[in-house]
């Protein structure tokens, strides 16, 4: 009997039904895969908050955020600290499986002395970064600069502690704020990490509040050294934010060793629009951002981790941000 091959109608049609099952299923796949590496950010900020509750165990203190005044000569008192400048990354390194990194570090010398920067640079920690974003594995800012904050190619810090947030005006509030280093005046109604005390002496809109007293400083965390306990997160550890996600190489302070800011601030909203106009901009980006859809994932005071729609209110987002501000709020599981 003589065979037929395909016809060109057979042929068309088998590729046509390829072409149909390749569309509905590679977005599913796709789907799967996004959804495996929401799974491992989540992992990852939930063993660092872990980690800082590990050293709040050992210390009776939560790691301050930078030595940014120890660069210039102030020298402070903090746990397991030499008098010169670091990042709280490196002051939990024992409790994220790098103690042998921590070990080799001196922390009377700054991390960017050359006696610290071949231990911490050309460095890849995966639970610091989040998997789905591109640039995690390659130490780059989005204008292709290492992050120099501990030499060169020192990896970038996707899951900063947050420092909370200043309210400009009492009541008032912009629906968006991309803040700078220079001072905003009252009239922009905006939640801003800015230059000046208010008035009214209640809060502080202020870059170097580590100059005030603990119950000043808005966040958990701030730029300079603190020692702030859970004791002092007043509203409740469940209420308030310990850490959240940012895209690392949008910030030129996203180094992970960072001795200056390695922290985020919640006057701007979860993937704020404005971010984008300066895509290294040191202050304009310290907001919380993510390639995650919608979102971005959040550890609080307590452990848990939540993930935070970039659509939630920014009163709420402010409020959760600071720990003893009186502003009880909560949201959805």
């Amino acid at each position: 009997m003589k065979r037929h091959g395909f016809t060109l109608i057979e042929l068309l049609v088998v590729i046509a039904v390829i072409a149909v099952l390749v569309a509905i299923l590679l977005p599913a796949v796709q789907q799967a895969r996004e959804a495996g590496r929401r799974a491992t950010c989540l992992n990852n900020i939930k063993q660092l908050g872990l980690a800082i509750h590990n050293y709040h165990e050992t210390y009776k203190v939560l790691p301050y955020g930078s030595g940014y005044r120890l660069r210039y000569g102030t020298a402070m008192n903090a746990p397991n600290m030499g008098g010169a400048q670091h990042s709280w990354v490196e002051l939990i390194l024992p409790y994220i499986e790098q103690e042998n990194t921590y070990k080799k570090l001196d922390f009377k010398l700054a991390n960017v002395d050359p006696a610290n920067v071949p231990h911490l640079a050309n460095k890849q920690f995966s639970v610091l970064r989040c998997p789905s974003n591109p640039f995690a594995l390659t130490n780059k800012r989005r204008d292709n600069a290492d992050f120099v904050d501990s030499g060169t190619g020192t990896p970038g810090l996707y899951y900063p502690a947050v420092a909370g947030s200043i309210e400009i005006e009492p009541g008032t509030l912009s629906p968006d704020c991309g803040c700078r280093s220079t001072a905003v005046t009252g009239a922009s109604n905006c939640f801003c990490n800015t230059d000046n005390p208010m008035a009214n002496g209640d809060r502080y809109r202020s870059r170097d509040s580590e100059w005030f007293p603990i119950n000043k400083i808005p966040g958990a965390f701030n730029r300079g050294v603190t020692r702030i306990t859970l004791e002092d997160i007043i509203d409740g550890t469940s209420n308030v934010l310990l850490l959240g996600e940012r895209n690392a190489e949008e910030c030129s302070t996203g180094g992970a060793f960072s001795w200056n800011c390695p922290v985020l601030f919640t006057g701007q909203k979860i993937n704020s629009p404005t971010r984008t106009n300066v895509p290294t901009d040191t202050w304009r980006n310290c907001g919380a951002s993510s390639y995650h859809v919608g979102g971005a994932h959040f550890c609080f005071a307590d452990g848990s981790v939540k993930f935070l729609s970039d659509s939630l209110d920014h009163r709420v987002y402010v409020y959760l941000g600071d720990k003893s501000d009186q502003n009880i709020v909560q949201v959805p599981d």
